[in-house]
């Protein structure tokens, strides 16, 4: 009877044990985080490591730390916790309200920009600090502000004409001067370009821009049409002369 009862006791730990194992099991593969190669796995709490000897692990100004996993597998231990971020670029459309350029001319510009959350260890760290937590939407309209900023601003610089036969100058800027302050936010631009220029109250000056040269370009080519016709009547001419020429002398 006592050995019934020691054999039930062993059981019933043997299967506690098991079932431990298996919550352990279980515990320590969620607790187990991996990421792809397009997304950084942020993670916070104590005992990260030394920022010394291990370089994804990031400290601010105020001596707060954070990790940054690219890639691959962390761990996390008690009290971390993990918050993935998307390095995918995403695009935004920047749009001008009336700008007045530097010959006071009114104009309104858009313009359309690729942008992805840094893949520096600082520029995650950054986006982190400011954006973790924020909707997608708020996170556009902070960096859109701050494109259409500069956008103006280097549109107040520069006259119609600079900026209509230079626009690979002008998105680059452009692009110049955001990044600076993009750069605070943990962002990099990888592309800039300006779609499209209009002009504002009817002025027409864009369409008048052009037609200087469209002028210019329709003279040459009525004096090469008239110079071609011209040549074509004299080569008959003389063909007429010398098959007349020939009937004579036979």
């Amino acid at each position: 009877m006592e050995s019934m009862i020691i054999i039930t006791i062993l059981l019933a730990l043997l299967a506690l044990a098991i079932i431990g194992g298996i919550v352990w099991f279980i515990y320590m593969k969620l607790r187990y985080k991996t990421v792809p190669s397009n997304v950084a796995l942020i993670i916070t709490g104590p005992k990260l490591g030394d920022p010394e000897k291990e370089r994804n692990i990031f400290q601010d100004d105020e001596g707060r730390y954070m990790k940054v996993i690219r890639g691959g597998g962390h761990r996390l231990r008690m009290f971390q916790t993990s918050t993935p971020v998307p390095l995918t670029a995403f695009q935004l459309q920047i749009t001008s309200p009336t700008v007045h350029t530097l010959k006071g001319v009114p104009i309104e510009a858009e313009a359309v920009a690729m942008l992805k959350v840094a893949d520096s260890l600082e520029g995650i760290a950054r986006y982190a600090e400011q954006f973790l937590g924020k909707d997608q939407d708020e996170i556009d309209e902070e960096i859109t502000e701050v494109l259409a900023a500069n956008l103006r601003a280097i549109l107040a610089k520069l006259t119609v004409e600079d900026i209509n036969n230079d626009r690979e100058s002008f998105n680059q800027q452009v692009t110049e001067i955001a990044q600076k302050q993009l750069d605070d936010m943990g962002f990099r631009i990888t592309s800039l370009g300006l779609t499209d220029l209009r002009d504002v109250d009817n002025s027409d000056y864009l369409t008048n821009l052009g037609r200087p040269e469209t002028a210019q370009i329709r003279k040459h080519a009525e004096i090469a049409e008239a110079t071609n016709r011209r040549e074509t009547e004299i080569h008959k001419a003389q063909m007429n002369e010398q098959v007349e020429i020939e009937r004579y002398e036979k």
